[in-house]
């Protein structure tokens, strides 16, 4: 694995214990589905960030996954289908982590945001291969 991997690595390996801390909200005694969508929402950030970054484009500091989802479609347009997505937990890059009253985050809506940021991890893993591979197909989006 060259340098460039192991930084995408990081970067889903990051993504993946935002996921599992997610997942670890929901299954408390007393669930924070708050903190489960703001997890969820990270995860699919470093995913998308991971992606970036396996395409060698620099990646900016920024929560806004439409924003970062752009970016990743204007390499692969099979990436604009999670548009919707992606809109839908870039609210909770922020708004989660702060006082707010007038706000409740349900069970369903933290699930919700899990199950989602699931399938897009998966899919952003089904676009590239890391590890061994052939020198002829080291820039191989599958």
């Amino acid at each position: 694995m060259n340098d460039k991997e192991r930084w995408v690595m990081e970067w889903f390996e990051k993504g993946d214990h935002d996921l599992r801390a997610a997942e670890a909200m929901l299954h408390l005694e007393d669930p924070l589905p708050d903190i489960a969508c703001s997890h969820a929402q990270q995860c699919v950030e470093k995913y998308l960030k991971g992606f970036l970054s396996f395409h060698d484009i620099e990646v900016r500091r920024t929560h806004d996954l439409v924003e970062l989802l752009t970016e990743c479609g204007n390499i692969d347009p099979s990436f604009i289908e999670w548009e919707e997505v992606c809109r839908s937990l870039t609210i909770y890059a922020i708004a989660p982590r702060y006082p707010d009253s007038s706000r409740e985050y349900s069970a369903e809506e933290g699930e919700d945001a899990v199950s989602v940021a699931t399938r897009l991890k998966e899919f952003v893993r089904s676009k590239i291969r890391l590890g061994d591979r052939d020198e002829d197909d080291s820039d191989r989006v599958v």
